[in-house]
């Protein structure tokens, strides 16, 4: 509340699960008073929304998926902690996961390939999905995403392990990466391909 009321451009949350109400902190363990987490989310978000809004402040909050133990629908085996209130407030909400690893030639873990899924969106279409690798050293990697877009855009082709860039195939996704990389012509021309309307 005092920092939106300072007027901060933006405020990062990390994690909405690892915060601890005071009732919670001070309470014997295995006595923590029940679900205080998402009356306290559900009243500070209520109070705040208007004011958030106002001055214009973005607010990040990264939250941990646990196991959805009441799930009767085997597509919602996942939920989030501090209830119903921070999804039904928010704006845009992403689902991040592991989804594989990535490894040198010498078999040293190097990254991951990282799963995103839009589950809600109030500013753009909701529902994509997307892939982008990570690495530790380097951060996200820009081109990965660009490869997979050219290819749903029908710029590249993939026939299993091999891609195409007209009459050149390379075998693995990190071989057409590092091409793309390496000739800024064809990365400007396949961005402005996929982005047609974006100034880049």
């Amino acid at each position: 509340e005092t920092l939106v009321k300072d007027k901060y451009g933006l405020i990062v949350i990390d994690s909405v699960s690892s915060l601890v109400p005071r009732p919670e902190a001070e309470a014997e363990h295995g006595k923590s008073p029940m679900a205080i987490q998402a009356r306290l989310m559900s009243q500070m978000l209520r109070k705040q929304i208007a004011q958030i809004s106002k001055q214009n402040t973005a607010i990040v909050c990264i939250n941990q998926m646990r196991a959805n133990l009441m799930a009767t629908n085997p597509y919602d085996k996942y939920t989030v902690t501090g209830g119903f209130a921070l999804r039904f407030y928010s704006s845009i909400r992403l689902q991040v996961s592991k989804k594989s690893v990535l490894k040198t030639k010498n078999g040293k873990l190097s990254g991951y390939i990282v799963g995103f899924q839009i589950k809600k969106n109030k500013i753009a279409r909701p529902g994509g999905i997307c892939e982008v690798p990570y690495l530790f050293d380097n951060g996200f990697l820009k081109d990965g995403d660009i490869t997979t877009m050219a290819i749903e855009k029908g710029l590249l082709k993939q026939e299993g392990a091999w891609f195409f860039h007209r009459e050149t195939k390379f075998h693995g996704k990190e071989k057409i990466n590092q091409y793309i990389e390496e000739n800024p012509t064809l990365k400007a021309e396949l961005l402005s391909q996929i982005f047609p309307q974006t100034q880049l």
